[in-house]
C-alpha cells in the first residue's frame, strides 16, 4: 500500500506478476503485467469502461501514488500516452489491454503461465523418470539424458511461441487415439494432450510426401525449435498413424530417438509388437520402418536428443532403396 499525493485511499497491489492500481472511491484500474510497470515513474491506465473522472496513476520515487496527468508523468519522465497492446495468451489468442507507453508491443507468455503446456511436459518427465529400462544400460542412459534436459528446460521457464493450428487428413483419427489412450496406462498423457488438441500444428517434415502416406501420417512438435515451447537442446512431440499404415524405412543422422506408445499397436522392422506404455530406442543412423495394426490408429510420443545443429535441421529423408516402393503407394 502507498499514500496518494492528493488524498483519498489509493493502493498498489502486487500479486503473481501483475500490478493493479486501485481507487476505493472511484474505479478499479486495468491489470497490466508487472514487467511493463516500473515502481518508480510508472503510469497505469484506467479500464476502458471507467468513468471520465477516473484517470490513471503514477508511482513516484517516494512510493506515493498520484493521478496520471500529462504534467505529472512528464515530471517523472514518463508521458501518459495510453496505447493498445496485443497481449497473447497461452493459446495464441490475443488479449487487448491499454498500457501507458509510446509504442505497440507484444508480450509473450512463458511456460509457467500456461498450465496446459506445463502439465503436458510433466507427463513426458514422468514417463522418462519412472518408466522401466527393461534392464538395458543404453535405454537407462537415454532416459536419464531426456529427463535431465527436460527438467532443466522446465526450470528455465522458456517463452511460449504458439504457431497457427494446422491439421492433416490423419488427424481425423486423433479423437479415437485419445479415447484408446485414456483406457490404459497412458491415460495421463492422453488427457494432457487433449487439453491442447485445438492448438497443435500437425505437419509432415518432408519436402515430398507420397499421396498414400499423406493421408495416413503426421507429427506435431511440442518442445523444440518448431514447438510452442522453444528449446535447442531437446525435441518432444507426437506422431500419429492411421490404421494399417506402413511408414517407410528411414534414419536420423546423429539423432538418438525413442518412441513411447500412447495408443494402438505397432511394430518396428517386423521384430516385435509394441503395446501402450512400451518404449523403443533407435540409436543414431539406425534404419527403421514402422507398421501399425489394421483396426485402430496409433499415437506415439517421441523424444529426440543430439547435437543442436541436427535437432534444428534434422534433414528427414526416406532410405533410397525404398523409393521404388513409395512410388507404388506401398
Amino acid at each position: 500500500p502507498v499514500t496518494s499525493a492528493f488524498g483519498g485511499q489509493r493502493s498498489i497491489q502486487l500479486s503473481y506478476g501483475c500490478a493493479r492500481a486501485a481507487s476505493a472511491s472511484r474505479c478499479i484500474n486495468e491489470v497490466v503485467p508487472i514487467r511493463n510497470v516500473k515502481m518508480a515513474g510508472a503510469c497505469v491506465a484506467p479500464r476502458e469502461n471507467a468513468p471520465q473522472s477516473c484517470c490513471g496513476y503514477c508511482v513516484l520515487d517516494t512510493g506515493k501514488l498520484m493521478p496520471a496527468t500529462p504534467l505529472s508523468c512528464k515530471v517523472r519522465r514518463r508521458m501518459f500516452q495510453p496505447r493498445t497492446a496485443i497481449r497473447p495468451d497461452c493459446t495464441g489468442l490475443a488479449a487487448m489491454t491499454t498500457l501507458p507507453t509510446e509504442t505497440t508491443a507484444e508480450i509473450a507468455p512463458r511456460l509457467h503461465d500456461c498450465p496446459d503446456w506445463l502439465y503436458l511436459l510433466r507427463e513426458f518427465d514422468s514417463l522418462y523418470r519412472h518408466g522401466s529400462s527393461g534392464g538395458s544400460r543404453l535405454i537407462r542412459a537415454h532416459r536419464k539424458r531426456v529427463r535431465d534436459t527436460l527438467s532443466h528446460i522446465i526450470e528455465t521457464n522458456p517463452e511460449i511461441a504458439v504457431r497457427a493450428p494446422e491439421t492433416k487428413p490423419v488427424t481425423a483419427h486423433l479423437p479415437r487415439a485419445l479415447d484408446l489412450g485414456e483406457r490404459g496406462v497412458m491415460a495421463g498423457m492422453s488427457r494432457a494432450l487433449s487439453r491442447v488438441i485445438q492448438h497443435l500444428t500437425w505437419e509432415y517434415g518432408y519436402e515430398k510426401v507420397p499421396k498414400s502416406l499423406a493421408q495416413k501420417y503426421a507429427y506435431c512438435e511440442i518442445l523444440g525449435s518448431r514447438g510452442p515451447v522453444r528449446s535447442e537442446q531437446l525435441v518432444l512431440g507426437f506422431v500419429l498413424f492411421a490404421p494399417k499404415t506402413t511408414y517407410p524405412q528411414h534414419s536420423h543422422n546423429e539423432i538418438e530417438e525413442s518412441y513411447i506408445s500412447v495408443a494402438g499397436a505397432w511394430s518396428e522392422n517386423d521384430a516385435a509388437v509394441h503395446a501402450p506404455g512400451s518404449l523403443i530406442l533407435n540409436r543414431p543412423d539406425h534404419e527403421h520402418r514402422i507398421t501399425t495394426a489394421e483396426l485402430d490408429p496409433c499415437l506415439l510420443a517421441y523424444a529426440w536428443i543430439g547435437p543442436e545443429a541436427r535437432l534444428n535441421a534434422p534433414e528427414m529423408k526416406f532410405s533410397s532403396r525404398r523409393k521404388s516402393r513409395l512410388s507404388q503407394g506401398i
